[in-house]
Order: C-alpha cells, then structure tokens, then sequence
C-alpha cells in the first residue's frame, strides 16, 4: 500500500497536480464547473451538463475527487440502466461526467479522467410496445388540440402526415423546402432536447415528399417571411408543446412518438413497400423498420392470405353443394 501510495503522489507531482487539491468533495466543485460550462460552451450544451449531472448520487458527491476512479464511474452508470435509463440517455450522461473530469485534468486537480475507456452498459429499459397515433385516432382529437393550439395543433398534423422525428422537426429550416424533385422537405439535420443540432439518427439526408392535402400548404404558408435559415416551425420544447395542447387530457396513452409511427403504419397500409416507408423515416436499413412494423407488415400479409382463403372455401363451398344437388 505505501508503494502504491508513492507512485500515485510522484504521478500528482509529474503532472502538476497539487494532493490538497484532490481532497476536495466533488459536490463542491460542480457549481463551479457549471458556471464555467455556462460562459464557455452553447446554451443548450450548458443546459443538458446541468441536467444529466443531477443524476450524480450524493454518496458519489461526498467523495473526494481524487478518490473517483473508473470503478466508481461504472457503478455510476450501471445504477442509472438499472433505473429503466434509455442507453442514449445512458451516453449522454457519461459525455457529461467525462467533461466535468477532463475540466478536473486541466485544472491540475487529478491526474486522470477516470470516464475514459469506461463502457455504456446495455439499458435495462424494457422496450415499449409501438402504438401507432394513427390518423383517424388523431382525427377524432384534432377539434380538441386545436382549439387549445392552433399553431401546435398543424404541428401535430405535420409530424403526422411526414413522419420525421421530433428532434428533426426542431431543427427544420426554411432552406429545407425544396421544389425538385417534388415539393419536400429535406432531412439532413437534428436536435434532440438540450442537444446541440448534429446529423440525422442515420447519418444520412432524406427526402420527404409533401401530399397536398395539408403539408404542402401549410409549410407553404409558413415560409412566408422566412429567411433560408430562419426555423420553419415555432420554437418547440416536448413539455411546453404538450402542455400547451391538453396532451395529457386529450389523447392520454398515446406520445408525439406515436404520430411517426402513425404515419408508418398508414403507409404501410396503403401499399407502399417496407424500402419505401424506410426511406422516408430515415431508418439505416430496412430490417430496422421491418422489426418495428413487424405486426403490421404481418397484418397486410395475413389480410391478403384470408381474402384467398375465403374465396378458396366460398369456391369449394360452392363446388360441394353443386355435387350435392347433382
């Protein structure tokens, strides 16, 4: 132990560290790295530091700094799957953990940041059943949104008949409406709540096409007075966009998630191929949609295999009671 206490004081001192330094909880020395984050980085990445660091446990806050090795990190992260954590929010939090440590490195308090080389673990979230907001569920509750919200209410109906995700419809700017190849929206950007805007889910840009039923007018309508990169839709934020609409009172059981999965299964129902929904939701590959619209896929496909059963038995039926009256 005093050999290994030895080296661990001549790293400090080869790296400039001061001992006293690392004795200091680190509960103490996250407001000060807040304030620092808040006056050096985005707004929004500033917002979600302060976010995912509250998870950090008081036991963790109590312990010197100097004492939090990559052990502790790991324990850190696997309470949080264990928690029902998605493994995104899981990734998030170790980003965070990881620049709080790194500012520690090059304030000379520790040696090492003990985030690195420390794996996500896989989320221990059960997986919720999709549950499509289909149109004509959305329909009967329309009225209701939109007399609550107008703007948020053609939103709604946006999302529904586009199917894009929710931190893509944030991120729409009026150079995103294109003309040619047909009138659509191009996909190429996202950003998820206190996430700085970064690249769609897949890596990869997508068209998606606008019916003239409503789409095309509204975003028509809404690229009046627009500059290329002004924002397409309000301001939107999940809670306040939620609440402003009754969500919880009008269309209880159902998420604005629900709306894109809506749209999948309307496709789907109407015909178009498992590559063509996967190109228009932006899925990486087209296995992807088939595991996630697999009952609906599985629905078409026994809908058509019941109507040539039926006219199958309706034709035997028939050839029987012929021979029985022959």
């Amino acid at each position: 132990l005093a050999v290994a206490w030895e080296r661990e004081q001549l790293a400090k001192f080869s790296a400039g560290v001061d001992p006293r330094a690392g004795k200091t909880p680190l509960g103490d020395l996250i407001p000060g790295y807040l304030e620092h984050r808040a006056q050096t980085v985005a707004q929004t990445t500033a917002a979600n530091d302060k976010f995912m660091l509250a998870y950090i446990p008081d036991r963790v806050r109590k312990l010197r700094v100097e004492k939090i090795s990559s052990g502790v990190i790991e324990d850190l992260l696997a309470d949080e799957a264990r928690a029902g954590r998605s493994e995104n929010t899981l990734r998030r939090y170790k980003i965070s953990l990881s620049a709080l440590f790194e500012h520690l490195v090059r304030r000379k308090m520790i040696v090492t940041n003990p985030v690195r080389g420390v794996r996500v673990p896989r989320s221990k979230q059960v997986r919720e059943a999709v549950k499509p907001f289909t149109w004509i569920e959305l329909d009967a509750r329309l009225p209701a949104f939109r007399a609550n919200s107008p703007e948020d209410a053609d939103v709604v109906s946006l999302i529904s008949r586009t199917g894009f995700r929710w931190s893509e419809a944030r991120e729409l700017r009026a150079r995103d409406y294109v003309e040619l190849p047909v009138p659509g929206l191009l996909i190429s950007r996202s950003r998820p709540e206190g996430v700085n805007a970064k690249d769609t889910k897949s890596g990869r840009s997508r068209l998606i096409p606008l019916e003239s039923g409503f789409a095309l007018p509204y975003v028509r309508r809404r690229l009046e007075g627009l500059g290329p990169d002004d924002l397409l839709l309000p301001p939107l934020h999940g809670a306040t966009f939620r609440n402003r609409l009754g969500w919880k009172e009008i269309a209880p059981g159902f998420t604005v998630h629900g709306l894109r999965h809506g749209f999948a299964t309307e496709m789907l129902s109407r015909g178009l191929g498992l590559d063509e929904v996967a190109a228009l939701l932006g899925h990486s590959d087209v296995t992807v949609t088939a595991k996630t619209y697999v009952h609906w896929v599985s629905a078409e496909r026994n809908a058509g295999l019941l109507k040539k059963m039926n006219r199958a038995i309706g034709q035997q039926s028939g050839n029987t009671r012929e021979e029985k009256a022959g």
